[in-house]
């Protein structure tokens, strides 16, 4: 009676024991399983702070661009605009005094032309450019490179800064209107002598 009842008692025993190896196991695989979790998430939630980092630096960097100013100097100036860091305007262009004209042909008023007046190293220069061409920055640079006007930057930046240049003339350009050719015209009831080698759209139109 004593023996079979030691027989149930051990086989108790060691059911009891195989359950408790087996909590301990499963409490240790959900202990890891729990740790690979929290580092998984940890990993997923640095990597979704760096990719939220990416993006704000490249919508700063959509945020940035350079403008273009004329200074109180009459110099030319770049500014970068949008930067975290302030940072100072660059002279870029030996030209001073820029004005932009838009002169119109007086018997057309539709066809027009931009006129650069300005100075390089104190001495007047004239330059006049196609509206039709103005998106080239080669068509600017040679306009320009032939009147003495430089830009003070290199490769693409130079035809960029040339069309900036250019562009932010062209906003504020003055209006003005041009005979066709020399002689006699009536404006306001008036009449006037254009005589030769005055500034007439026939003359201008060589210049172009």
């Amino acid at each position: 009676m004593c023996a079979q009842q030691n027989g149930v008692g051990d086989s108790r025993y060691w059911q009891n024991r195989m359950a408790e190896d087996s909590y301990q196991d499963t409490r240790e695989i959900q202990k890891t399983e729990a740790k690979e979790m929290i580092r998984g998430n940890a990993k997923l939630a640095l990597q979704m702070q760096k990719a939220q980092l990416r993006q704000r630096e490249e919508e700063e960097k959509r945020g940035v661009y350079e403008e273009v100013t004329i200074g109180e100097d009459g110099n030319t100036y770049i500014v970068t605009r949008n930067l975290q860091i302030e940072t100072k305007a660059r002279e870029v262009t030996n030209m001073r005094f820029p004005r932009m004209y838009c002169a119109a042909r007086r018997s057309c008023v539709e066809e027009y032309i931009f006129i650069l007046d300005c100075q390089i190293s104190g001495k007047s220069r004239i330059v006049y450019f196609d509206p039709r061409r103005i998106g080239s920055g080669t068509y600017i640079l040679g306009k320009m490179a032939a009147a003495g006007i430089e830009i003070y930057a290199e490769g693409a930046r130079e035809k960029e800064y040339a069309r900036k240049m250019l562009c932010q003339l062209v906003k504020y350009a003055a209006q003005t209107v041009i005979p066709d050719e020399p002689g006699w015209i009536e404006a306001d009831g008036k009449f006037s002598f254009i005589p030769e080698g005055s500034m007439t759209w026939r003359e201008i139109k060589k210049l172009l």
